[in-house]
């Protein structure tokens, strides 16, 4: 196995058919049916055949790097890089704050199968099993997705052009960003994200940005919390930055201290979503190739490999950043309602049970799809 982008682009091309060959080999190693296996060709016969062969045992699919040029955009996650001559993931991540950032150890291993398997996004705590893996760089001090990508696994060595950021100078796909007009239309088709009930959300962010002083009053503060970041979903997701969008949760500690809201920033904050921001927001998970539920994160594991193919590892289904709770803040928010972020998670979630039951995802299913998910199925 090779990294991405490691080899110079004028030697990949001559690898081409080795690549071939090497995925034909790996056809007739894993389909327990009678394996047709094609060369590559210019017809459209041999792209049948193939597509007929990825599918047949049990709904497994290839992931895009084991994919020809041939049958490589019958995944719709998948591109084909015509300068480094290779079939790749194509993944703009849209992650709210406290929507499942575990999940990057999903697309992460479905993007480049040569990480080791123990690979995941970092806690920098070593409470996984595997200590050098979940370590962090001590001179940075990130976590997450940023170690991961910035300094464990830089996304110019190994996703060299696979996922969305903000800028060349962004090395983080799971950065906080909303969804402009320009990045829908560039990456329409291959989003794909977690959504998560607006209550557990806001309780979860709440938790992690709260400085928690006794003198500032926990439940009128969590109240004005939830004020403050209603409708941040749908914002993002619209392309709107109202809320100057997740930076409402990120400088809670300093409104936290402005209870009157005196600030530009926080009546800023306080702005709520339009109806036409709504239907834009809704309307815009047309354009996601995967949609998955926090509330339902295993079987949201399950359905993204039923969907896409690609290896399923035991460590896409670890939460590797647990949240420590030091109230029962979902309780306090008996009678909140998000009235914008609703409507998004409901529109999220009936596109996620739809796929459940279009693509056969259940108990039986997953233990065959992602073998070594532990218990997660049982």
């Amino acid at each position: 196995k090779t990294l991405y982008g490691l080899l110079p682009p004028a030697i990949e091309p001559a690898m081409a058919t080795g690549v071939t060959l090497v995925a034909c080999i790996f056809q007739l190693l894993h389909i327990h049916a009678e394996p047709q296996c094609s060369f590559p060709a210019h017809d459209k016969s041999s792209a049948l055949i193939q597509r007929d062969t990825t599918r047949r045992n049990a709904g497994l699919l290839l992931s895009c790097e084991k994919r020809f040029q041939e049958n490589c955009l019958e995944n719709s996650i998948c591109i084909w890089n015509k300068e480094m001559m290779r079939c790749q993931a194509s993944i703009a991540w849209f992650h709210p704050m406290k929507c499942g950032s575990s999940f990057g150890a999903t697309l992460a291993h479905f993007a480049n199968s040569s990480l080791p398997e123990m690979a995941h996004m970092p806690t920098c705590s070593g409470h996984l099993a595997d200590g050098k893996e979940d370590s962090c760089n001590p001179k940075t001090k990130l976590q997450g997705p940023l170690e991961f990508f910035r300094n464990k696994y830089p996304l110019d060595v190994w996703f060299r052009d696979v996922f969305w950021t903000a800028s060349d100078s962004d090395k983080d796909p799971a950065n906080h960003r909303p969804v402009d007009d320009d990045a829908y239309e560039e990456w329409r088709g291959h989003f794909v994200g977690l959504f998560r009930e607006p209550k557990s959300r806001v309780a979860s962010a709440y938790n992690h940005f709260s400085t928690n002083d006794p003198a500032v009053g926990t439940s009128e503060n969590l109240r004005r919390f939830s004020l403050v970041t209603m409708g941040v979903v749908t914002m993002m997701l619209s392309g709107e930055d109202g809320k100057a969008s997740i930076g409402c949760e990120f400088r809670w500690p300093s409104m936290e201290m402005d209870p009157g809201c005196e600030s530009d920033y926080c009546k800023g904050c306080m702005s709520l979503p339009t109806e036409a921001q709504v239907a834009k927001a809704i309307s815009r998970l047309d354009g996601f190739a995967f949609v998955g539920l926090t509330d339902h994160f295993d079987l949201s594991v399950c359905l993204f490999h039923a969907m896409f193919g690609g290896d399923c590892y035991p460590v896409e289904f670890v939460n590797m950043r647990p949240a420590r709770y030091r109230q029962n803040f979902t309780q306090q928010l008996d009678g909140f309602e998000d009235p914008f972020d609703q409507r998004i998670y409901n529109a999220a979630s009936q596109i996620f049970w739809a796929n459940v039951q279009r693509f056969n995802v259940n108990k039986v299913t997953c233990q065959r799809i992602c073998p070594n998910s532990g218990a997660a199925f049982d």
